[in-house]
């Protein structure tokens, strides 16, 4: 719970005022493939430069707050613990926006862009937010994914989504049509490919 709460407010006061900065980034969840798709390169590398920059920001302002605590360590400052908790709060939100494909620093845009793109290809998931790109986007290149373990990633939430869409309304389902979803989400769990498990925690 704790962790929810922060991951919330490090999306909430770090991540979402900055990426208002470019025009494409106010479309939120509704900027999806055929956003993507509709736009032109140029209108595409504003884009990412603004996602981009809106990770850094939030994780410069992490570092700086792990940095300070490291010299409260070096100087032999005691420390209370609320201090030693709010380290800690740093170190989550730090692994949530990586996990969130907020931490892309590396990459060129060339990269970001024909990723994204590939993905987009596919039909199934033109509606899908670009938020739930970007992960996958940062876990191939940052994460050394190759591109049959990014297959298996998408076919997997490509299945989960297809469920998900197929139990809409499940309060109007029948006893039976509930416990037959529970299964197929059971089975879907032990289908989730090792390199998604560490991401699915945010």
């Amino acid at each position: 719970m704790k962790r929810n709460l922060l991951i919330l407010f490090c999306f909430c006061f770090l991540v979402y005022p900055l990426s208002n900065a470019g025009s494409e980034g106010e479309k939120g969840d509704e900027f999806n493939g055929y956003e993507w798709n509709r736009i032109s390169k140029l209108e595409k590398i504003g884009f990412i430069q603004g996602w981009y920059e809106a990770g850094v920001s939030a994780l410069v302002s992490i570092v700086a707050l792990e940095v300070k605590e490291q010299l409260k360590g070096i100087m032999d400052y005691p420390k209370t613990s609320r201090e030693n908790n709010f380290s800690e709060h740093a170190k989550i939100i730090r692994e949530a926006l990586e996990a969130k494909g907020l931490e892309l620093d590396g990459l060129t845009f060339g990269q970001i862009i024909l990723t994204i793109d590939k993905i987009y290809s596919d039909p199934r998931v033109m509606k899908w937010s670009i938020k739930q790109i970007m992960p996958i986007v940062r876990g191939r290149f940052k994460k050394g994914w190759t591109e049959k373990q990014v297959d298996e990633v998408m076919a997997y939430y490509i299945r989960r989504h297809d469920l998900l869409e197929k139990y809409k309304n499940l309060s109007h389902k029948s006893e039976g049509e509930r416990k037959k979803l529970s299964e197929e989400f059971k089975s879907l769990n032990s289908s989730m490919p090792e390199i998604l498990k560490t991401l699915e925690d945010y």
